[in-house]
């Protein structure tokens, strides 16, 4: 299996698209235990993995394993979102339609009398699919 349909299935099963509610932003989440696996995904969206282990037990009564978390926000959540909708199942497709509408991109901002523009969004497992 190639990297890019890898990555489709994973992020089908285990990924989250929504609104960021403090910033009214795009954002793309995944989370799981297996660290390997978080750093091939980190690799492919050039992100960056937050380890945590949640507090308190399980069912059981042991403790919980540790988590790793990658987050996406803004212009590059968005980008990601665009270029894997047509692989994922119409459940994402809606999630997606629902952050499209939501969501107004800024391509520039002034700043105390200059303009600055947006550095470039780098998705490596995108370019694969180019």
């Amino acid at each position: 299996m190639d990297d890019y349909s890898w990555f489709i299935g994973i992020i089908e099963g285990e990924g989250y698209f929504g609104i960021h509610k403090p910033k009214n932003s795009p954002e793309f989440s995944i989370a799981m235990c297996d660290l390997d696996i978080m750093e091939k995904i980190a690799k492919m969206v050039d992100g960056k993995i937050n380890s945590f282990t949640p507090k308190g037990k399980t069912v059981k009564n042991t403790p919980y394993k540790k988590q790793h978390k990658i987050q996406l926000h803004g212009r590059k959540a968005f980008a990601l979102m665009e270029g894997v909708e047509p692989y994922l199942s119409e459940r994402r497709k809606e999630q997606i339609k629902g952050v499209r509408e939501a969501y107004r991109p800024k391509t520039t901002f002034t700043t105390e009398g200059y303009v600055s523009r947006k550095k470039p969004i780098n998705i490596p497992i995108l370019k694969t699919q180019a």
